[in-house]
């Protein structure tokens, strides 16, 4: 069912610390993609068709109605795709840089919600794991060996915190300046951090102002984006890019 899916492939990209510029030499290789569904596929029923893992990989190929719906609702993991820096790209093609000419409409307030929303759930994994580390002590893996020796020297999961901060960061910068700096200027720090630089009290800290910043700046309406996107502009390009890449593929 998925055979078409590499031809009409408009966008791949390196993904995860590759993306961020926060890995090392032993960082697994992420890849996040999208794709123009044939039309037999996109308008028709009987093969309904969201996303494609590669088998083997940790790659993943997203249709693009579901990739910009969900960019459209400010989902942290696919807005930082539209903002892939150049470098990372495996693959572009003109359908996504039309796309990528109006990335900032899909922009908005939502981003509260959405990125506070995310840091939340790894606050609450991270705290679990947390209680369950202290309870077991090194019984307390489930990881590969040398995340796990990290996580019991720290006292906390080092991974899930870099992210869970830098993920919040990404927040406050996206409302007050409405920029999304998906390569980290604070890469540095970030890997500190997954390097167990930091006590829990320290992280917690930086978190809990994070948190308190970001609901201040929602409260006051202190952001710099819209307060909504306007979905029926965005839905229109997606069905001008099918159009396109449609086009394009018969040439």
């Amino acid at each position: 069912m998925t055979g078409w899916v590499e031809a009409n492939t408009i966008f791949l990209t390196l993904a995860g610390s590759r993306l961020y510029g926060t890995d090392t030499p032993a960082s697994d290789v992420d890849r996040r993609g999208v794709c123009v569904p044939p039309p037999e596929v996109a308008l028709g029923f009987a093969r309904p068709f969201e996303q494609h893992q590669v088998p083997g990989e940790d790659t993943v190929i997203f249709s693009l109605r579901k990739f910009m719906e969900l960019a459209a609702a400010c989902n942290p993991n696919f807005i930082e795709l539209l903002f892939a820096p150049d470098d990372a790209a495996l693959v572009r093609r003109p359908t996504w840089e039309r796309l990528v000419r109006r990335r900032d409409e899909f922009l908005s307030a939502a981003a509260f919600q959405t990125f506070t929303g995310y840091a939340a759930s790894q606050l609450a994994r991270l705290r679990a794991r947390r209680a369950r580390l202290a309870g077991a002590g090194d019984a307390a893996v489930g990881r590969d060996p040398a995340r796990a020796a990290l996580e019991a020297r720290a006292g906390y999961d080092t991974k899930d915190a870099m992210h869970l901060v830098r993920l919040l960061r990404m927040g406050h910068e996206l409302l007050t300046r409405g920029v999304v700096l998906v390569r980290r200027p604070d890469a540095e720090e970030l890997r500190a951090v997954r390097d167990g630089a930091w006590s829990y009290e320290r992280l917690m800290g930086e978190v809990d102002a994070l948190l308190a910043e970001l609901t201040a700046v929602h409260a006051e309406r202190r952001y710099v984006v819209p307060e909504r996107v306007d979905r029926e502009a965005l839905s229109d390009l997606c069905a001008e890019l099918h159009l396109q890449h449609w086009r394009e593929a018969r040439a």
